[in-house]
């Protein structure tokens, strides 16, 4: 996967309408094929969704633990259909390709191959694989669905002009030498947002303070 972007989040403290609902970013171009800063709702709910993705694991910044205060809380299991959402359902199986359990991994009976199951939900790339749980195939994404619920969970999304870049120009106006050439002296172009989601336990797990990472999310769809 390539990381086309250092993003920063922390939730908003300032005596402004909705704080408790309005999150503030930053977002770093890094990979001279990442020549845009995302302006669509879809991006946010992504960076959300990583930052949620990172905690399950953990990997720095995200410190041991916080995941497992994330798996009590009401707002895991929708984040959880996010992720499917945007990159489809695993769906366990046998090494023969036969449904599984979901809590006891047998065979679910009576007997049926996953693909007979879901004919109708593969992709046309359809992933499988062995994750040491069990054997898995993906169901493809749905990324119409991930649309509508950003458009329910992102009430506002602004992005500011950009820093970073030489005078008089835009991010637009760059070609890619010259871009890497900005990378390589160290000078990522960069630009603050802000976004305000529906309810703010959509914003519960970034760490008090904030946190920094590296995405390959653009806010574009599977």
């Amino acid at each position: 996967m390539t990381m086309l972007f250092d993003v920063s989040l922390e939730r908003c403290t300032d005596p402004i309408p909705d704080a408790e609902r309005t999150l503030g970013g930053n977002v770093e171009i890094i990979n001279v094929d990442a020549a845009f800063f995302p302006t669509n709702i879809e991006f946010p709910l992504q960076l959300l969704m990583d930052a949620w993705w990172h905690m399950q694991t953990p990997y720095p910044p995200f410190a041991p633990g916080e995941g497992k205060e994330l798996t009590r809380s009401p707002v895991h299991a929708e984040y959880e259909e996010l992720n499917e959402l945007f990159a489809g359902r695993k769906v366990r199986v046998d090494k023969e390709g036969y449904l599984l359990e979901e809590n006891t991994k047998e065979v679910r009976l009576p007997k049926v191959k996953a693909t007979d199951f879901y004919r109708d939900e593969l992709g046309r790339r359809r992933g499988e694989g062995f994750d040491g749980e069990s054997h898995y195939i993906m169901l493809a994404p749905k990324p119409a669905e991930f649309s509508r619920r950003a458009a329910e969970i992102i009430t506002s999304f602004t992005v500011e002009d950009p820093v970073g870049l030489p005078e008089g120009r835009s991010i637009d106006d760059l070609s890619q030498d010259e871009l890497g050439e900005l990378l390589d002296a160290f000078t990522m172009p960069c630009a603050y947002f802000t976004a305000t989601v529906s309810d703010a336990r959509y914003l519960e797990h970034i760490p008090t303070g904030g946190v920094t990472w590296s995405t390959a999310f653009s806010g574009a769809m599977p």
